[in-house]
């Protein structure tokens, strides 16, 4: 595929948008060898030493918005209300807690449906690009919602699990979804 995973996007979404998903592209997107074999149409994000959050708050970077600082600082004056910090603040890990995360954004941002409906077209609306998927049920998971769709309508996840970030078909990854977040802008 030719140009990064922003220039898919260009003439479709406004520019704050665009700048929050070119942000994955600074983080050097290409296909490994085994999928440049198998000939799947899928970017393969390298991050080096990167877990799910890392998605986040390096998206949100893009935009403008440095998650860091704004969870750290609502940690501080909200530390009970944070799952991760166990009263002990740490803003060198507190933000990358995909609960604290859940926490920030249950707050903070704009909460939408947790149902994905196939084949209903209303309901697959509800679900853009940039929106914020949390999962908490299992393993404690992040993603955000890619500008690629399948045939049927399904959004794709853009998700860092080992070994590497890629983007899945949402429904996919099998724990429910706990919570579907749109940044205000």
């Amino acid at each position: 595929m030719n140009g990064c995973f922003y220039s898919r996007i260009r003439a479709r979404f406004p520019d704050v948008i665009r700048k929050k998903h070119c942000s994955f592209c600074v983080l050097v997107p290409k296909r490994t060898r085994s999928h440049r074999l198998l000939g799947l149409s899928i970017f393969v994000y390298v991050f080096r030493n990167g877990v799910c959050t890392d998605v986040i708050w390096r998206g949100l970077a893009g935009a403008g918005i440095n998650l860091k600082d704004l969870m750290d600082l609502d940690i501080k004056e909200h530390t009970s209300l944070y799952p991760r910090v166990a009263g002990k603040p740490d803003p060198h890990i507190d933000f990358r807690r995909v609960p604290n995360q859940y926490v920030f954004f249950q707050r903070f941002t704009e909460s939408l449906t947790t149902e994905l409906i196939p084949n209903d077209p209303k309901n697959l609306a509800e679900w853009q690009p940039g929106d914020i998927v949390i999962y908490l049920e299992g393993t404690d998971h992040a993603g955000i919602i890619s500008d690629r769709r399948t045939k049927d309508g399904i959004p794709y996840l853009i998700h860092n699990t080992p070994p590497f970030a890629s983007e899945i078909k949402l429904t996919s990854y099998k724990q429910p979804i706990a919570g579907h977040y749109r940044w205000k802008y």
